[in-house]
C-alpha cells in the first residue's frame, strides 16, 4: 500500500481478501463502498475477508449501514476484522448489534487466529481472479 492510498484491496494465495484501510482516521460510507467494489472485482463470487484499519478511530453511521446492506453480501462469505484491542472488539460488537450483516464477522487481534476461523468460509470451488 502506498503512502497516499486511502485503502488497498488485495487477493491472497489463500483466497482471503484483504482490506486495509491506511492512513484514513474516519471510514466513510464512500470508502467502504468503493473498497467492497473493487474486492467484489477481483472475484467471482464469494470470499471470506480480513479487514484492517490500524488508524482508524470512527466508522461513519452511512458506513456501517452500508456495511449491513446487501450489496457486501453478494462478495463476502465472513468477514474478520483486525482490531488492536478487546475495547476495540467490544465496541465493534455493539456496533454490529445496531447493524446486523447477513454474513458472520468476528473480531480478532491477531490476522493467523482470523485466518484460521475465515478458512471455514472458504469457497467449494474458488473462481478468483486477478484483474492487474
Amino acid at each position: 500500500m502506498r503512502d497516499n492510498e486511502p485503502f488497498s484491496v488485495t487477493l491472497e494465495e489463500d483466497k482471503i481478501i484483504r482490506i486495509v484501510y491506511g492512513f484514513q482516521r474516519r471510514i466513510t460510507h464512500a470508502l467502504v463502498k468503493a473498497a467492497t467494489s473493487q474486492a467484489a472485482q477481483m472475484v467471482s463470487g464469494k470470499h471470506p475477508a480480513i479487514v484492517a484499519g490500524p488508524h482508524m478511530i470512527y466508522l461513519d453511521y452511512d458506513a456501517g449501514k452500508y456495511i449491513a446492506s446487501e450489496e457486501p453480501t453478494n462478495t463476502f462469505t465472513a468477514v474478520a476484522v483486525i482490531t488492536k484491542t478487546r475495547l476495540e472488539q467490544t465496541l465493534g460488537r455493539m456496533f454490529l448489534r445496531i447493524h446486523k450483516t447477513s454474513y458472520p464477522v468476528r473480531f480478532f487481534t491477531s490476522e493467523s487466529d482470523a485466518e484460521k476461523w475465515l478458512r471455514i468460509y472458504q469457497p467449494e470451488e474458488s473462481h478468483a481472479f486477478s484483474k492487474a
